[in-house]
């Protein structure tokens, strides 16, 4: 019951006893008993076919239950990644759950700190950049577009065309204006432009 390489891969030595036979006085003989070692192979391979069996049990088991932990143990890692390729795509997102584990629970909170802190600044910078740009191209008195807005809106309304158009153009010449300036006052002279125009 026991397969031969095994017993070949450890080998037994079965014991030796003797014993002296006597009758009354004298010594009639010696016995020599050698066991034979089948019964140690048999018991030997049971045992190691069932300590093997349920040592495999346990391994598949530990990777199992090593799979559940690190699935929980990756899982906010995975959702940090994900959140760090939104925040690079201008999507900011904020982590909502919270890990267990008080290393992990810190980088998502370190996340959600940065993405809010440069969702605040690009926001800050695009109010930033639109004022900017607005006092680039629009007169700040009159809110009409000023030479280089109106450039701007011409070859951005015309380009490219190939066929004639027509549209009216109004330029309005205020003649003395430094002078009616000087007399009224730059507040007064501003509010007189925003009337007329």
């Amino acid at each position: 019951d026991y397969p031969a390489w095994f017993a070949r891969a450890f080998t037994l030595h079965g014991p030796t006893a003797e014993s002296l036979v006597s009758a009354g006085w004298s010594q009639a003989g010696r016995v020599r008993v050698t066991v034979h070692p089948r019964f140690a192979y048999e018991q030997l391979w049971d045992t190691a076919r069932d300590t093997g069996l349920l040592l495999l049990i346990i391994y598949v088991a530990a990777l199992l239950v090593l799979r559940l932990v690190l699935r929980g143990v990756l899982r906010p890692l995975a959702a940090v990644e994900k959140a760090a390729a939104a925040i690079s795509a201008r999507r900011f997102v904020t982590l909502r759950f919270r890990p267990k584990t008080r290393e992990l629970a810190r980088v998502v909170e370190a996340m959600n700190s940065l993405s809010l802190k440069v969702s605040e600044a690009l926001a800050a910078e695009t109010r930033r950049a639109e004022r900017l740009q607005a006092a680039a191209y629009r007169d700040a008195v009159t809110g009409l577009p000023n030479a280089l807005g109106f450039a701007a809106r011409f070859e951005g309304l015309y380009e490219g065309e190939d066929e004639p158009f027509a549209s009216v153009l109004a330029l309005v010449d205020l003649v003395e204006l430094a002078a009616i300036n000087h007399e009224l006052g730059a507040e007064r002279c501003d509010a007189l432009l925003r009337e007329l125009l």
